[in-house]
């Protein structure tokens, strides 16, 4: 589990992004099963092999329900420390025939290599979330401007240094559902945060040369679906390329009807 950096770690964290650009973003992965992807109108693609990538997907947090491992939101599950559970996890979404998964909570001073390198050998793509729920790592639930942590941006940037190597990283999640985190307030109460957010990202890929153009979106819940999509689809300022998100999920709050034996059911 990991906690708010120390003034040593910022340290690390600012050393990091000011040297790896030059020192780790240019190095080849061996693992290359994959093309990196590309989004070319409304849908991904191989940038390799210029093949359209149906995605099909889960969102993957392997927190068990009981015993040492269950507690807190914010342990890693995707360093070499957890090799056991995300080795025996992958051979199962190789069985379901997925090639996307979206991560949550990563530690990105944690070596993520062979998690990311057993994703790509099956042919597997991840989304990876920018945020988590440690102290200031994520939008918060006040009032705008407040809601957009002066750490985050920092923590966002780190992460995407660290994971930009990765030619199966599809997409970066610069938020889930941050709405939630403001019951009963109305969209515009946090969601200026989020936005500047996804700006803040994608700038600072734009600005770094050496850092592949990853898209940056994000995930929100399951209400108000036309106006969250309009919203942040659109540019208050038309000049600005890069206020809007790349791409947006939805959690959708839908279920199957486990009797159901028909597409149509």
């Amino acid at each position: 589990m990991f906690r708010e950096p120390s003034s040593q770690s910022r340290l690390l964290m600012a050393l990091v992004l000011a040297l790896f650009t030059s020192a780790v973003v240019g190095q080849e992965s061996t693992c290359d099963l994959i093309g990196p992807a590309v989004i070319k109108g409304k849908k991904f693609f191989d940038s390799r092999s210029g093949k359209y990538i149906p995605l099909k997907g889960v969102n993957y947090y392997p927190r068990p329900n009981t015993g040492e491992l269950s507690t807190g939101k914010n342990r890693d599950f995707f360093s070499k420390e957890s090799r056991a559970i995300w080795e025996r996890d992958i051979q199962e979404f190789q069985k379901l025939g997925i090639n996307v998964v979206r991560i949550y909570a990563v530690d990105p001073g944690l070596d993520h290599s062979g998690f990311m390198c057993a994703l790509q050998q099956a042919g597997i793509y991840a989304i990876i979330g920018l945020a988590a729920s440690c102290q200031d790592c994520a939008i918060t639930g006040e009032a705008s401007p407040d809601c957009y942590p002066v750490a985050l941006k920092e923590r966002g940037q780190f992460v995407i240094n660290i994971f930009s190597k990765y030619e199966n990283v599809l997409a970066f999640s610069a938020g889930n559902e941050a709405q939630l985190y403001a019951p009963g307030k109305p969209p515009e109460h946090n969601a200026p945060c989020q936005k500047q957010f996804i700006r803040d990202m994608r700038a600072y890929i734009d600005s770094c040369e050496n850092l592949r153009k990853i898209p940056i979106g994000l995930a929100v819940a399951d209400f108000s679906r036309e106006e969250k999509a309009m919203y942040y689809n659109c540019r208050s300022d038309p000049d600005d390329e890069f206020e809007n998100a790349e791409w947006y999920g939805l959690n959708v709050y839908l279920h199957c009807d486990p009797t159901a034996d028909t597409v149509d059911d």
